[in-house]
């Protein structure tokens, strides 16, 4: 009700400018505070300890939730309330067995991705994605992989949930740890992970299985789909 009246009419332009933003901050910090950050902060506990729960109970079904979940924690930005589960269990255990088991969806995410790299006709949308790659190997950045290729088409979600899902019960028979904080999964923090071996095992599954899943049936994309109307264009016409 209150950014329409703004908005509209019944304001000069040249108020409008500061007006909506302090408004919409006016509106929206208490309602953070006081409402949306409680129920957050809420979720965030629970989720922590059904993620402990599990892996307590069984480590192959903690892989098959947390690597093929792990992603959906990130897109509701959930993910950050594990950090302080991981820092007690690798001063209290010396390895954290949360974070080694949902770096499957992470592979997964990149497998995903490569694999609409290799697919797209779109060139300009795979130089973009061929960046989102590039930065996802080196930094362990995930987000623009997340954002940028996977949520842009919602039949590449499930291949996420699938893959990171076999590749974290990989994990969970190889009871796979991290040993060394780090919050990233790059080419450069794999040292940070044991038994290595089962490690890399889980990446390596959790990456091929969604590749595969992307080259069997594919990805919707407004770049390839104006790219093959022009191929057809060209095929009638000659």
């Amino acid at each position: 009700m209150v950014r329409p009246f703004v908005r509209g009419p019944h304001l000069a332009k040249n108020l409008r400018s500061f007006l909506v933003p302090a408004i919409d901050l006016a509106v929206m910090v208490p309602l953070t505070v006081l409402v949306l950050g409680p129920i957050g902060n809420a979720v965030a506990n629970g989720a922590g300890a059904a993620i402990n729960y599990l892996v307590s109970a069984n480590m192959v079904v903690a892989g098959i939730v947390m690597g093929g979940f792990w992603g959906l924690l990130v897109i509701f930005d959930v993910h950050w309330a594990i950090i302080p589960i991981i820092l007690a269990n690798l001063n209290a255990n010396g390895g954290d067995p949360i974070f080694a088991l949902a770096a499957a969806s992470v592979f997964a995410c990149l497998g995903v991705s490569f694999g609409v790299f290799l697919r797209t006709k779109d060139k300009s949308y795979k130089i973009l994605v061929g960046s989102y790659l590039i930065s996802g190997i080196l930094s362990g950045v995930n987000e623009p992989l997340i954002y940028g290729v996977i949520m842009r088409d919602r039949k590449l979600i499930p291949m996420v949930v699938v893959a990171g899902a076999i590749g974290g019960a990989v994990g969970g028979i190889g009871n796979v740890q991290l040993i060394v904080f780090n919050f990233l999964v790059n080419v450069f923090t794999l040292a940070s992970f044991t038994p290595i071996a089962w490690f890399l095992a889980e990446a390596a599954v959790s990456f091929v299985v969604a590749l595969v899943l992307v080259l069997v049936f594919g990805f919707e994309s407004k770049g390839d789909a104006t790219e093959q109307s022009v191929e057809q264009t060209a095929t009638k016409a000659a």
